[in-house]
């Protein structure tokens, strides 16, 4: 199972206990993959990781989420918007951005949304 955002958990704890943190703009850093990590199967599993992670790094950044009950309503309303924006489909926005990709650009942020609101549902009774 792909979750994501260590990373940034790292980068929130370092914060919170006083280490200095910034943004890079001139750092770059590459990463090869296997033709395998770039199938749109690869990415959806990932986006979804990637939104279970956000979930679970919810209650660092927010206090709210720190609140059972609060948690769960967030996690509602991703569970709403995730409904909401999967009858809507692809903005108008998003088609003039992306053209012929507008479908899979959405699939992806459905993906991430989708894992926000299943890690969130889990996340008050840990």
């Amino acid at each position: 199972s792909l979750i994501s955002g260590e990373d940034t958990a790292i980068v929130i704890r370092a914060h919170q206990l006083g280490f200095a943190c910034r943004y890079e703009p001139q750092l770059m850093i590459y990463h090869r993959l296997p033709a395998s990590r770039t199938s749109l199967d690869y990415l959806l599993r990932l986006y979804e990781g990637i939104g279970r992670g956000q979930a679970s790094m919810r209650p660092l950044l927010d206090a709210k989420a720190r609140n059972p009950l609060l948690a769960l309503l967030i996690a509602v309303k991703d569970g709403g918007r995730w409904l909401l924006r999967s009858l809507r489909g692809p903005s108008p926005a998003l088609r003039e951005e992306r053209g012929v990709l507008a479908d899979d650009f959405h699939r992806l942020y459905q993906a991430q949304v989708w894992g926000r609101f299943v890690q969130g549902l889990r996340e008050p009774f840990r």
